[in-house]
């Protein structure tokens, strides 16, 4: 699944870049980052495309998928008060509307 996600944003960034590559805005921005100071975070990137976001990463080791897998939050599961707690308020629905029922 990782790996599907990873191409099909790859491909609509690559779509991105060659539709911006003939816009006049997107000249001037490279205008502005090549006369910016290199240290600069704004001169280091804008956008990619296949060649920059697949092929050249694609010889780097570990793969892209490896390091975005571990860049990204492990999955969160509820705490076991958590539980308790919902099971807690719906006990207590269920019975003050059985005690209270007119």
């Amino acid at each position: 699944m990782l790996r599907q996600c990873v191409a099909k944003e790859v491909n609509a960034i690559d779509a991105e870049d060659s539709k911006n590559r003939t816009s006049d805005d997107r000249r001037l921005l490279q205008v502005l980052k090549a006369v910016t100071n290199p240290r600069c975070s704004y001169a280091k990137y804008s956008t990619g495309n296949a060649a920059t976001l697949r092929d050249i990463p694609a010889q780097a080791d570990p793969p892209v998928e490896v390091r975005v897998a571990r860049a990204l939050p492990p999955p969160r599961k509820a705490s076991p008060l958590t539980w308790s707690f919902l099971g807690f308020f719906f006990f207590f629905f269920s019975c003050s509307r059985r005690l209270f029922a007119t």
